[in-house]
């Protein structure tokens, strides 16, 4: 879908999404943009959140001080409670607190507004506006003030999706279109964007520089990063390596500078001496792609009513194995997972059940792995593909790279290479047209 220049620069600064059943001309003028925001942060979050969008009571956090800076802090309240008796919103009125003390409620959309299909709106108090467009600036130079992830940020401004796309209809696809981007690192290191929650269905309709998005991803992933760290391999001088490739190839001046940030060592979660043999026949199987199989052979055979598990049930419940709460180690994928492998069930087991004070049980070992695997594929992975081939564009999901057919093969090379030079594997990949 084309959308010319001036527009789609303007909407990026001041543009928001509504139901098209919702009108703001019922709020004063001063409450009237401030509420657009509010149901757009609600609404959006809705269509581009996977975790939102797959939880059957599609809760979405507001952090009190982000409202108060964009509306106003005199205005929050009134902005809320108006669209909560309107019938617009709900909220659960339980108080988290998050990271340095900040405090957030959880919103929803009430049932006639949550699906209904999407407008464009903007932004057009002054004082609103300016709110929007500082806290819009912030949240960018957040996202991207370290320079590798300045770089994968420029990249997605190459993106754009094919003119059959169902956008008018879809709206994780009309923010793409619109360039309406939402990035985040997170905490592990991890590069959030609108690809990496987009629904698999839609990716067909994604280009790259005018062409379809290929994608190389490792094979068996999850449970080769898990073997790694039970292993406690670790990887060293991510900063020193990121520096010095991103120094080499000419990012530009005006992008961020690096910060004194270090990223987060990966936390070892090592077997006992004994289960050595069992985590080095577990990591000789994902280094072949071919852990689920087995699981899932075995759990069926174990499973007595109801239809056998399809491949991809049994990777969720395996990797819930991996990630989950220690009840979920009990299901029958993770029955047949400790048969197969006792002794980095065991591992995993001991991990959950031995969570500090106050942390999720697993919530360590789970945030272990994703610290791995964006040292390997964000710090190290991305850094060295933009220093061999600087003009040629790159996304990443996670752990996999994406680009242009013609440009794939040197993306799988820069990754395998990679897995080679930190950890002295070689893992099995897959390319795909993405």
């Amino acid at each position: 879908m084309a959308v010319k220049p001036h527009v789609r620069a303007k909407f990026q600064a001041l543009g928001v999404y509504l139901p098209e059943i919702f009108d703001p001309g019922r709020f004063t003028p001063r409450l009237r943009d401030g509420a657009a925001y509010v149901v757009h942060s609600v609404y959006l979050s809705r269509h581009i959140n996977y975790r939102v969008r797959h939880d059957l009571n599609g809760w979405t956090p507001l952090y009190t001080g982000v409202l108060d800076s964009v509306l106003g802090r005199k205005y929050r309240r009134p902005v809320l409670d108006s669209l909560i008796g309107g019938g617009v919103l709900e909220c659960d009125r339980k108080k988290l607190y998050g990271s340095a003390g900040s405090k957030s409620y959880h919103y929803r959309l009430t049932p006639s507004y949550q699906d209904a299909k999407f407008r464009r709106h903007l932004i057009t108090h002054g004082e609103v506006a300016d709110r929007v467009l500082k806290y819009r600036a912030a949240r960018h130079a957040e996202a991207t003030k370290e320079r590798i992830h300045a770089r994968l940020r420029a990249d997605l401004d190459r993106v754009s999706v094919a003119d059959d796309d169902p956008s008018d209809r879809e709206l994780a696809l009309a923010a793409i279109a619109d360039g309406h981007w939402h990035t985040k690192a997170c905490p592990q290191g991890r590069y959030h964007t609108n690809l990496t929650n987009l629904d698999s269905t839609l990716r067909r309709f994604l280009r790259v520089d005018g062409r379809p998005v290929w994608c190389v991803d490792v094979a068996n992933s999850q449970p080769l990063l898990l073997a790694l760290t039970l292993q406690g391999r670790e990887v060293e001088g991510y900063r020193e390596y990121v520096q010095s490739v991103l120094g080499a190839n000419g990012i530009g001046e005006d992008q961020p500078r690096p910060t004194d940030q270090t990223p987060p060592k990966p936390t070892p979660h090592t077997c006992a001496r004994d289960s050595d043999s069992c985590l080095n026949d577990f990591l000789a199987v994902c280094l072949r792609g071919g852990c689920y199989e087995p699981v899932l052979e075995l759990a069926n055979r174990l499973k007595t009513r109801g239809r056998p598990y399809t491949r991809q049930e049994l990777k969720a419940l395996l990797l819930a194995v991996f990630y989950g709460s220690p009840a979920d180690s009990h299901t029958l994928a993770g029955r047949a997972f400790g048969r197969l492998w006792p002794g980095v069930y065991n591992a995993i087991w001991h991990a959950k059940t031995g969570a500090a004070p106050g942390d999720k049980p697993g919530a360590e070992l789970a945030r272990a792995m994703q610290r791995r695997e964006s040292h390997l594929i964000i710090w190290r992975a991305a850094a060295r593909f933009y220093q061999e081939y600087p003009d040629v564009p790159l996304l990443t999901c996670h752990d996999s790279f994406m680009t242009t057919e013609e440009h794939i093969g040197k993306a799988e090379a820069v990754l395998k290479a990679e897995y080679q030079d930190a950890y002295g594997v070689e893992p099995t990949t897959t390319v795909k047209l993405w």
